[in-house]
C-alpha cells in the first residue's frame, strides 16, 4: 500500500480531464485487491468518506474528491486472462483500455467500446458505462461486460455473473462473497429512449450487474471484470468525407443510418453497417487544420464513417458506399480513405485530436471544460441540432461541433477566452441540456453526472424520482461515504433525513 500525505506529492490527482479542481489531504494507492477491499472496510467502520480514482480522464468530476480520502485503483492492473475460445479478456479494473487493445490485437481481437481517451482505465469506463465511436454498431460498455467483481461500501465483496442473478420483478437479492444476502426493492421511473447514462439504470426483470455499469462508483467499487471480445476483420473501410454544405452531410448521415437499419432488420453481411458515423461541422474542421493543413478549406461539414469488411463482400460493400457518396455530393478525390491498419490509425488519431485540442485549450486557458454530451430521438436531431448551434452563435462565442452523429447524440464545445465569457458558456449549456430535456432526450448520454451535472437532474427525472434514486443510493450506502457528490444533489439526501 502507498500511502502519500504531502499534497505536492499527488496534486495531479486533484483534477480531472475537464480541469474540474478538488481537494485531499490522504492518497492511499492499494497495490492488491485485499489491500483495497481491507483499506474501504477500515474506512467505513471509521466513517470517514472516499473517492475513487484511477487514470482521472473523466469530464464531470465523478474521481475528483471534494474535502475525502483518495484512493486510486492504478495499481489493480493485471490482465488475467485472454480466452480465445471463450472470447474474453479477464482484468483488474486499473488496466487501461490502450493495454487492452494492444494485447488483443496480438491476438487477432479487439474490444469494442472505443473511448476518445484510450489512456482510460477499464473501472472506471464501467463505472460509467462508456462508449465512444463504435458505439453506433456495438453500443456502450454495458453491452460488453460479462462479469464483475465488486467491493460494497461497507467493504464486503460481490461476483457477479451476467445471468446469474436477476432480479423478479423490481425486487432484486443480492449474497456477497461471505454469505451475506441484500436484499433491495428497485425504484421504478422512465429512462429515455436514446443513448443515456444519466441517473441510474434499472428496469423491470434486470440483470443486478447492469445496476453497478454506469453508476459512476456509488454503488461500489469494480476491482476486476471479465469481458466480450470481437475478433479483428478481414479489413475496415475507414474514410473522412467532406461535404460543401453542412445539409449535404447531415442528409448522407440520414440515409447511411436508414440503410443500416434495413441491413441489420435483414442480418445482410453485404449491406450498409457501419460501426462508426462521427460528425465534424466547419468550426471544428478550422479548428483542426492547425494539426492537419491537409483538411480542405471552404467546407461545411465531414462525415467519418467506419465498416468492417469480408474478403468476400469487400467489392460488394465498397460499390454500395461509393453511390451513396455520389449522391450527395462528396468530392471523390477529397477523400481520406484508410488503405491499411496505419491509415486506419491516422484517422481514427483526427478523430480523437478534437476533443484533446479542447482540453488542452481549457487547460492552459485555467478555464473548466463547457462542452455538450446531449442527445435526443433521431425525429427530432435535425430541428434540435439547428437550433442549440444558432443559440450559441447567437451568444458570440468561438465553439466547435462534433460528435456521435449517427446515435443523435452531440458535443458542442464552447471556447471562452476569459471569465465573463465562461459564464456565458455556462448559462448556455444549461440552456441547451434544458432543450434536450424538453425534446425527451439527456443531458448525458456516455459521460455520466458526476458532480457537475447534477443540477440538470431534477429537469429530466423530476424531484419524486431523485428521491428513489436516493434511497437506492443509501440501501447501499447508509452513511453516503463511498464517492460522496456524485449523481445525486447534497439537499435530495438532506430532504429525506
Amino acid at each position: 500500500m502507498i500511502i502519500k500525505t504531502n499534497k505536492d506529492e499527488f496534486l495531479d490527482y486533484l483534477h480531472d480531464a475537464a480541469n474540474i479542481r478538488g481537494d485531499s489531504e490522504q492518497l492511499y494507492i492499494p497495490e492488491t485487491g485485499t489491500e483495497l477491499s481491507q483499506l474501504i472496510r477500515k474506512l467505513y467502520a471509521d466513517k470517514t468518506a472516499f473517492t475513487i480514482s484511477a487514470k482521472r480522464t473523466g469530464l464531470v468530476g465523478s474521481a475528483v474528491p471534494q474535502g475525502s480520502v483518495l484512493i486510486s485503483t492504478e495499481k489493480l492492473n493485471r490482465i488475467k486472462k485472454i480466452d480465445i475460445a471463450e472470447k474474453t479478456i479477464s482484468v483488474e479494473a486499473g488496466v487501461l483500455v490502450a493495454d487492452i487493445q494492444t494485447a488483443l490485437f496480438a491476438e487477432g481481437f479487439f474490444y469494442a467500446p472505443d473511448p476518445t481517451e484510450e489512456n482510460s482505465s477499464i473501472g472506471g469506463n464501467i463505472a460509467t458505462n462508456a462508449s465512444g465511436a463504435k458505439s453506433f454498431k456495438y453500443g456502450a460498455t454495458r453491452n460488453h461486460v460479462l462479469e464483475l467483481e465488486i467491493i460494497l461500501p461497507d467493504g464486503e465483496e460481490l461476483h457477479l455473473k451476467r445471468g446469474m442473478c436477476v432480479a423478479e420483478g423490481y425486487k432484486l437479492r443480492l449474497t456477497t462473497s461471505s454469505g451475506q444476502n441484500r436484499n433491495l426493492i428497485l425504484p421504478e421511473y422512465p429512462l429515455p429512449y436514446v443513448k443515456n447514462t444519466a441517473g441510474y439504470y434499472v428496469k423491470k426483470n434486470m440483470d443486478a450487474i447492469d445496476l453497478f455499469i454506469g453508476s459512476e462508483g456509488t454503488l461500489g467499487v469494480i476491482t476486476a471484470a471479465k469481458l466480450k471480445i470481437i475478433p479483428i476483420a478481414y479489413h475496415n473501410f475507414s474514410a473522412v468525407l467532406f461535404f460543401p454544405k453542412e445539409e449535404d452531410g447531415l442528409e448522407f448521415i440520414k440515409k447511411a443510418v436508414e440503410k443500416t437499419a434495413v441491413s441489420r432488420e435483414n442480418n445482410d453481411p453485404r449491406g450498409i453497417n457501419p460501426r462508426a458515423i462521427e460528425y465534424f461541422d466547419s468550426n471544428a474542421l478550422k479548428y483542426a487544420s492547425g494539426d492537419y493543413p491537409n483538411i480542405p478549406s471552404g467546407l461545411g461539414c465531414a462525415v467519418w464513417i467506419e465498416q468492417e469488411l469480408s474478403a468476400e463482400d469487400e467489392d460488394i460493400l465498397l460499390s454500395e458506399w461509393y453511390s451513396l457518396f455520389l449522391k450527395f455530393k462528396v468530392d471523390v478525390d477529397k477523400i481520406w480513405v484508410a488503405t491499411d491498419r496505419t491509415e486506419e490509425k491516422k484517422i481514427a488519431a483526427f478523430r480523437h485530436s478534437l476533443p484533446a485540442r479542447v482540453n488542452e485549450y481549457i487547460a492552459k486557458n485555467n478555464f473548466r471544460k463547457i462542452g455538450t454530451d446531449v442527445a435526443v430521438e433521431t425525429k427530432d436531431f435535425r430541428k434540435f441540432y439547428f437550433k442549440i448551434k444558432e443559440m450559441t452563435r447567437q451568444t458570440g462565442l468561438d465553439f466547435v461541433t462534433y460528435g456521435h452523429f449517427g446515435d443523435s447524440h452531440i458535443h458542442l464545445n464552447m471556447l471562452p477566452k476569459n471569465e465573463r465569457e465562461f459564464e456565458v458558456a455556462r448559462a448556455n449549456y444549461d440552456a441547451i441540456c434544458r432543450l434536450a430535456i424538453k425534446y425527451n432526450g439527456t443531458v448525458s448520454a456516455e459521460h455520466g453526472i458526476g458532480k457537475t451535472k447534477r443540477h440538470l437532474l431534477l429537469g429530466m427525472f423530476g424531484l419524486p424520482n431523485l428521491k428513489k434514486m436516493a434511497l437506492l443510493k443509501m440501501s447501499f450506502d447508509p452513511h453516503l461515504l463511498l464517492n460522496p457528490g456524485n449523481i445525486i444533489p447534497p439537499e435530495i439526501f438532506e430532504s429525506l433525513s
